[in-house]
């Protein structure tokens, strides 16, 4: 179950998302695009001026290694497989010409909206950016 992050109704699919989408006035998307526009720039100016934010670890904290990701949508939001454990399988015999199959271990997942996996993939650009201006291009692996 979603929710609506103007008025916090429950929504079960994409369809009703849509529908509900309409029951909106313009003014109303307006004022939350407004308020989420705000956030995230009290957000990006609190990481500039760090005295005025704090982090602070839960009783459920725990830390995570991934060396790769795995990412899908759906109708409703955006899930990040956490890969880690990677297993090389011998080629089949029957396919002597195919690559052989490579299975990658789902570790964990991570269920965003599409709202803040964008506001992630902005904060990971800048972050990238920032680590490239002072260390020079970090190669891709192909």
């Amino acid at each position: 179950m979603n929710f609506c992050p103007i008025c916090g109704k429950g929504i079960a699919n994409a369809k009703e998302q849509f529908d509900h989408f309409h029951e909106h006035t313009p003014e109303e998307i307006q004022q939350y695009e407004a308020k989420v526009k705000e956030r995230e720039k009290e957000f990006r100016d609190a990481q500039i001026n760090r005295e005025n934010i704090f982090f602070k670890r839960g009783p459920n904290f725990s830390k995570i290694y991934a060396t790769e990701w795995a990412i899908s949508l759906t109708d409703l939001d955006v899930r990040i497989d956490i890969l880690n454990e990677r297993r090389n399988h011998p080629p089949n015999p029957l396919f002597p010409n195919k690559n052989p199959p490579v299975e990658f271990i789902i570790e964990n997942q991570i269920i965003s909206p599409i709202i803040s996996a964008k506001t992630l993939h902005i904060r990971l650009g800048e972050l990238i950016q920032m680590y490239e201006n002072k260390n020079g291009e970090i190669p891709i692996r192909p």
